[in-house]
C-alpha cells in the first residue's frame, strides 16, 4: 500500500478522506517511516462508513474547519488497515472514491468528494470495460465500441471522450454536448452518429475519419460553427463540414484535393484565414492530380440556370486561396471562355465572396447565373503560361454566358464586382485580358478593379457565340465601369464592342496607361447608349495610338475625358449620334489630330486641346464623308496646332473651311455651325 502521512498535519490542497476527526490528506513528495504511531491514517468512524452517501460529504466533514486549505486537522485515531483497504476499492455509496475528500486550494473553496468531483465530468471512458481501456488509448482496440458508446449516450449525461482511438461500427445518438478531448479519434467502419445537443473539438485537429455528411448528423443549432479539419484535409472533408454548419472553418493551411471542391448548400458561410497562395501561411485547397487539366478548383452555387429558388442562396465564402498544381489542357474551341477557371460560380443567389485568390488557372472566376451577388476583394495570378499549342486564354474575371438565366434577360441579374484585381499572366499569347463581360451580360457594376501588363484590361463583348449581336429585347447589356486603374496595357485598357441596341454602358473616373501602341478606348459596333465620363488615359509609345477609338456606333458620349500624349485624341468612324468633348494633350511634337472624323453624321464636336507649340498637326479633321454636324473650336488653343493664328482649328478634306461652306461664324473665334 502507498505510504501517506498522518493526518495531523497542516491540509493542503489534495485528496482527504472522512470527517472533521478522520481525514485523509494524500500529499506529494517524501513521507516518514511508515509506523504505527506515524502511518497514513484515514480516521473514519465505522458509523460515518455506514453513514456516508453518494449524494455528498457528510455534514460533519462539510462543516469541518479542518477540511479548508489552510488549517489544522483534528488529532486522529489509527483504523484497521484491511477494513480501510476495503472500504476504497469497493465502488458505491460510501465506499471508494466517496471516502476520499477533496478542497480547491483557492480562498472560498467547499470540500466535496472525489465521487462528486469526478461527477461532474462523465466520460465514454466510464462506459467501456476495463480491460479495452489501455488498448483505446494506445490505438490498439480493434473490437466495435458502438454499444458502450450506446449506452454512455444513454446516460443522458453530457460528454467528454478523451484521448484515444474508438472504432465504431454501429449507429449511435447523443443527446446531450459531447466535448472531444485533444487525441481523440471516432473511426467509421459502418453506421452513423448523431449529436443532438452539438460537440466542442480543438480546431485543427480531426476527429471523425470515414464520416460523410451521410454519416454523420451535428445540429448546427447547437454547434453553429465547425472545422473541417474535425472531418480532414480533402474535397470530401471540406463540403462534409460545409453542409453540416451554418459557418465551415478552415484552418491556415494546405487542402490537398483530387478533384472539384463543391459549396452548394444555402444560408452557409465558408470561412478561411486568407494568407498568401504562394505558400506564406493562410489557407489554401490545392487541386492536384489528373483534375488539374480541366477541373474547376472549386464550384461556388449549385450550378442552376432555370429556376432562382434552387440556387445556393445567402452562401458567403471568404479568406480562401485556390492553387492549381499541375498542368492544364488549353481550350481546344478557341473560345476565352471555355478555358478552364479556378472558381466557377454559377446558380448562386444574394450571396458574396471576398478576399478570395486564385493561382495558376487560366480563368480565376468564371461568373455566370447569379443574382445579386458580389465578388469583393478577390484576385488571381497565372504564373505560367499554358501549353498543347492552343492560346492560353489567360482572364482574370470571366463574367457572361451565351443564354439568358432564370428567364431573366440575361446571364447574371445584378452582379456587384468591387475592389478586384489580377496580378496578371505569363504570357503564352497575346490576348490575356483583365476582366472579360461577354454575351448575356445582364446588370453588371464593376468599381475600382485593379489590373496591369496584361494586352487588354477590360474587355465587353456582346455577341453572342457566333459572334452576331445579340436582339435588343433578348438581353439588358447594361454594365457600369467606375473608378478602374488599368495600367501599362499593351493593347486596349476599355473595350466595348458588340452591343445592341437596348444597351447602357457607363464608364466614369477610370484610369489607363497605355505601354504598347494600341488604343485607350475602343467602342465598336455599338447601338446602344454608351458614355465615357471624365477619366484619365495616356501613352508612353507612338505611332498610330489613339486616345479613343469608336467604329460603327451610334449614341456615344464622351464627356470630360482627359487623352494625354496619344497621336490622335479621339478617331470616330461610320459612327452617329456622337457627342464628344474630350480634353486633349500633348506634351510633345508630332500629334496628328486632336479629333479625328470620317463618315461621322449628326454629331457635335468640342474639344478642350493644349500641349506645347505646333503639338497637333490640326485640332479636328474631317473627311468628305462627314456632314450634319457641329464642331465648338473655342477650347482649342491657337499654338496647340500648327499653322498661323489657329488656322488648322478645322481640317476638312473636302474642302477649305470658309463661311460659305460652314456658316456665318469665324472659325478662329470659337464656333461653326
Amino acid at each position: 500500500m502507498a505510504r501517506f502521512r498522518a493526518a495531523s498535519v497542516r491540509v493542503r490542497q489534495g485528496w482527504q478522506l472522512g470527517p472533521s476527526l478522520s481525514a485523509l490528506v494524500l500529499v506529494a513528495g517524501p513521507t516518514p517511516a511508515f509506523t504505527q504511531s506515524n502511518r497514513m491514517a484515514i480516521m473514519k468512524r465505522r458509523s460515518f462508513l455506514a453513514s456516508a452517501g453518494a449524494a455528498g460529504i457528510p455534514a460533519a466533514l462539510a462543516q469541518s474547519s479542518s477540511m479548508v486549505a489552510g488549517t489544522q486537522a483534528s488529532p486522529v485515531t489509527p483504523i484497521n488497515e484491511s477494513e480501510l483497504s476495503q472500504a476504497l476499492a469497493q465502488p458505491g455509496p460510501g465506499r471508494g472514491a466517496g471516502l476520499v475528500a477533496w478542497v480547491r486550494g483557492k480562498a472560498g473553496a467547499m470540500a466535496r468528494t472525489v465521487a462528486d468531483v469526478l461527477d461532474d465530468t462523465p466520460t465514454v471512458m466510464d462506459f467501456v470495460p476495463f480491460a479495452e481501456r489501455a488498448k483505446v488509448r494506445e490505438g490498439e482496440s480493434q473490437i466495435d465500441l458502438s454499444a458502450f458508446f450506446r449506452a454512455a449516450a444513454a446516460s443522458d449525461l453530457p460528454m467528454v471522450v478523451p484521448a484515444g482511438t474508438y472504432r465504431l461500427g454501429g449507429d449511435v445518438r447523443f443527446t446531450q454536448p459531447v466535448r472531444f478531448m485533444p487525441g481523440a479519434r471516432i473511426e467509421r467502419s459502418g453506421g452513423r452518429i448523431e449529436f443532438a445537443a452539438g460537440i466542442d473539438a480543438a480546431p485543427g485537429r480531426q476527429v471523425f475519419f470515414g464520416y460523410d455528411s451521410a454519416s454523420i448528423a451535428i445540429d448546427p443549432k447547437a454547434t453553429p460553427e465547425g472545422w473541417v479539419d474535425w472531418f480532414g484535409t480533402d474535397a470530401d472533408a471540406i463540403e462534409t463540414c460545409h453542409r453540416i454548419f451554418h459557418v465551415a472553418r478552415l484552418g491556415p493551411r494546405d487542402y490537398t484535393v483530387s478533384r472539384t471542391v463543391m459549396l452548394d448548400r444555402s444560408h452557409r458561410m465558408v470561412v478561411g484565414s486568407r494568407g498568401s497562395a504562394e505558400g506564406a501561411g493562410g489557407t489554401r485547397i490545392i487541386l492536384a492530380g489528373p483534375a488539374t487539366a480541366s477541373s474547376p478548383v472549386v464550384q461556388l452555387g449549385t450550378g442552376e440556370r432555370s429556376k432562382v429558388l434552387s440556387c445556393a442562396r445567402r452562401l458567403n465564402v471568404s479568406g480562401i486561396n485556390t492553387v492549381r498544381d499541375g498542368a492544364i489542357r488549353t481550350a481546344s474551341s478557341g473560345r476565352r471562355e471555355d478555358a478552364v477557371p479556378g472558381w466557377n460560380i454559377a446558380g448562386w443567389y444574394e450571396s458574396r465572396i471576398e478576399d478570395c485568390f486564385d493561382f495558376g488557372s487560366p480563368i480565376h472566376y468564371k461568373v455566370d447565373a447569379t443574382v445579386a451577388c458580389t465578388l469583393l476583394r478577390c484576385g488571381g495570378v497565372r504564373p505560367k503560361a499554358g501549353g498543347g499549342g492552343a492560346p492560353d486564354f489567360y482572364t482574370a474575371f470571366c463574367i457572361g454566358g451565351h443564354s439568358p438565366s432564370f428567364g431573366f434577360i440575361g446571364a447574371n441579374a445584378s452582379l456587384s464586382v468591387e475592389h478586384c484585381s489580377t496580378a496578371g499572366g505569363s504570357a503564352g499569347d497575346a490576348s490575356r485580358v483583365g476582366m472579360y463581360l461577354y454575351g448575356y451580360i445582364g446588370d453588371t457594376w464593376v468599381e475600382k478593379f485593379e489590373m496591369s501588363q496584361l494586352e487588354f484590361g477590360i474587355y465587353v463583348d456582346g455577341a453572342d457565340r457566333q459572334g452576331h449581336t445579340i436582339g435588343a429585347y433578348s438581353a439588358h447589356q447594361d454594365v457600369r465601369v467606375n473608378d478602374c486603374i488599368l495600367d501599362a496595357v499593351r493593347t486596349a485598357c476599355l473595350t466595348f464592342r458588340n452591343l445592341n441596341e437596348g444597351a447602357g454602358i457607363q464608364a466614369r473616373g477610370n484610369y489607363g496607361a497605355m505601354a504598347g501602341g494600341g488604343d485607350g478606348i475602343v467602342v465598336e459596333n455599338c447601338a446602344g447608349m454608351v458614355t465615357i465620363d471624365g477619366g484619365d488615359f495616356i501613352s508612353s509609345k507612338r505611332g498610330g495610338t489613339r486616345g479613343i477609338r469608336i467604329t460603327r456606333s451610334s449614341g456615344v458620349q464622351v464627356r470630360g475625358l482627359a487623352c494625354r500624349d496619344f497621336d490622335v485624341g479621339v478617331s470616330a468612324e461610320n459612327s452617329k449620334l456622337l457627342h464628344l468633348t474630350p480634353l486633349v494633350r500633348r506634351s510633345g511634337g508630332g500629334g496628328r489630330s486632336a479629333v479625328e472624323l470620317k463618315g461621322v453624321a449628326q454629331s457635335t464636336v468640342a474639344p478642350m486641346v493644349s500641349g506645347p507649340k505646333g503639338a497637333w498637326n490640326a485640332g479636328v479633321s474631317l473627311d468628305a464623308a462627314t456632314s450634319d454636324s457641329s464642331f465648338g473650336l473655342t477650347g482649342i488653343g491657337d499654338d496647340a496646332v500648327e499653322g498661323q493664328g489657329g488656322a488648322r482649328k478645322l481640317v476638312d478634306a473636302a474642302g477649305p473651311v470658309t463661311a460659305q461652306r460652314f456658316g456665318k461664324a469665324n472659325v478662329r473665334s470659337g464656333l461653326v455651325d
